[in-house]
């Protein structure tokens, strides 16, 4: 049904992405329950990347990659994971004001993938509830969405078994980490 165009497959890409992202939200059809069913597959975290990557073609030479195991093979629902992921990196790339953003990954007790932006900063008070539903830290930016994102995010991360941690100091920017088991 798409049209012959230059980027056929790209938008293909996308449309699979978002029906993925739409059955993965009605799964859970309340922001309160837990994802009850994983769909666990055995993955090398380059191909996370590469996946989450593909995903932002026009900001690639924005998102700098920094991945110390891309070897390192991890049990995941892919799908789930990418639509955490792709958030962190939609909101730092929102949040940056055109300057680069960074995916690093590595590994200490846990595997730790980190999205940090130089963007405008959370205060303590605002990272305390910013992965409650529809909260939102500055209505008077003007940046699409509901504030549900970081919801989601933590969400996927504990339905995994891990954690999401926020770092970060007002004008200076942020680092989001989705830690795995």
């Amino acid at each position: 049904l798409l049209p012959e165009h230059i980027n056929n497959t790209k938008l293909r890409n996308e449309v699979n992405f978002l029906e993925s992202m739409i059955d993965n939200l009605l799964l859970s059809d309340r922001l309160s329950m837990p994802y009850s069913t994983l769909d666990l597959t055995n993955i090398q975290t380059s191909e996370i990347v590469k996946n989450s990557i593909t995903l932002f073609p026009n900001m690639k030479e924005k998102i700098q990659i920094h991945n110390s195991i891309p070897n390192e093979r991890i049990n995941i629902d892919s799908t789930k994971f990418i639509i955490a992921l792709r958030n962190l990196l939609d909101n730092a790339i929102k949040y940056s004001g055109g300057k680069n953003i960074t995916l690093s990954i590595i590994k200490n007790d846990d595997i730790e993938f980190h999205v940090q932006d130089s963007g405008i900063g959370i205060s303590d008070k605002d990272i305390a509830n910013i992965t409650k539903p529809f909260f939102q830290i500055d209505k008077t930016v003007s940046t699409k969405g509901f504030g549900l994102g970081l919801t989601i995010c933590k969400k996927i991360i504990e339905s995994h078994k891990g954690r999401l941690t926020i770092n970060s100091k007002l004008g200076e920017g942020s680092v989001f980490i989705l830690h795995l088991p």
